[in-house]
């Protein structure tokens, strides 16, 4: 499978789709966590992040915590 795409300076990126399409292992490849045929360039001083859906809240902190 080939995956190009070019994203404009200062723009925000979401990835989404139905469970099983992929998304998990582009931003594997992306990141590096797993290996890649071909090549991953990002530009000089790029800033990426990762934001996951779950939460890993305690569940004994109160409602009415302040």
């Amino acid at each position: 499978m080939l995956l190009a795409f070019t994203v404009a300076e200062k723009s925000v990126v979401a990835i989404i789709g139905p469970n099983g399409a992929g998304k998990t292992v582009l931003l594997r490849a992306l990141l590096r966590v797993d290996p890649v045929r071909g090549s991953v360039r990002w530009a000089p001083g790029h800033t990426h992040w990762l934001r996951s859906q779950k939460l890993d809240l305690e569940r004994d902190v109160p409602d009415d915590w302040t």
